[in-house]
């Protein structure tokens, strides 16, 4: 992969692996491109967990899981009217095929990225986390604390029927500067945004008798994470982000 790399495990168990990587200089690697992207300094020992994580799409009437090994491109090319806009999304976070064929869900959650629209979705939806290692248990996406193995996430199937998301960017094929993503359940709306962010941020709002000063503050609190950069202000990315809210709002509620 680089020159500095000198080792490459395949852990038979998932305590393993995370112990392993849990080594000085040591990572844990799935597809791997964020890793071939990046190259962080004085990284010499990948930790392959590709054949443990979990690869398939399941679920029931309420629950759709999803196995960490998911790659981007399965959730790309699923069926829409199992997983609904969730498959657009997943395109939409990454441009290349090739690279969605070998991104993994637990991977794209484990990097972070605040302008991806699919971790940006995942929050509006509530997306909870089933860690295999250091020890099972299940925890929030918002309150994952990045340490643990993913194994699989679930999400409630009715956020994925009353979904929808809004995006800018310089291109079609670019990433975000601002992505909103909204999730409808029952008289509430969960929203989330992110793009060139500090962090992905989170609200909720009922869907009847929203005033123009409450979706104002609601765009507020979105737009806290957000600074002036190359792509504009922060308060023009507020105004971009008040917009999403309310064309979001018109196509759930």
């Amino acid at each position: 992969m680089w020159t500095t790399i000198k080792n490459f495990h395949s852990p038979a168990t998932p305590v393993d692996a995370w112990q392993a990587a849990r080594e000085e200089g040591s990572t844990l690697i799935a597809g791997g491109t964020y890793l071939v992207a990046d190259r962080p300094p004085g990284l010499h020992t990948l930790v392959n967990i590709r054949s443990l994580l979990p690869a398939e799409i399941a679920g029931d009437d309420n629950v759709v899981e999803l196995g960490a090994g998911v790659t981007l491109q399965q959730l790309a090319a699923d069926d829409t009217s199992r997983l609904g806009g969730l498959a657009k999304v997943a395109e939409q976070s990454c441009a290349s095929v090739n690279i969605r064929s070998q991104r993994t869900l637990g991977g794209e959650v484990a990097h972070g990225r605040t302008d991806s629209d699919l971790m940006v979705l995942l929050h509006a939806l509530k997306a909870r986390l089933t860690l295999m290692a250091p020890e099972p248990v299940e925890v929030a996406l918002e309150d994952w604390d990045n340490q643990g193995l993913i194994g699989a996430m679930r999400i409630e199937r009715g956020g994925l029927t009353n979904m929808a998301t809004e995006r800018f960017a310089l291109l079609p094929s670019a990433r975000p500067f601002v992505v909103v993503a909204g999730a409808r359940y029952g008289d509430r709306l969960h929203l989330a945004a992110g793009g060139s962010a500090d962090r992905i941020s989170r609200a909720e709002l009922g869907v009847a008798g929203l005033e123009k000063a409450q979706l104002v503050t609601i765009s507020q609190a979105l737009a806290e994470p957000f600074k002036d950069d190359h792509y504009g202000s922060r308060e023009y990315k507020q105004a971009l982000i008040e917009t999403a809210v309310g064309r979001i709002r018109e196509r759930l509620c």
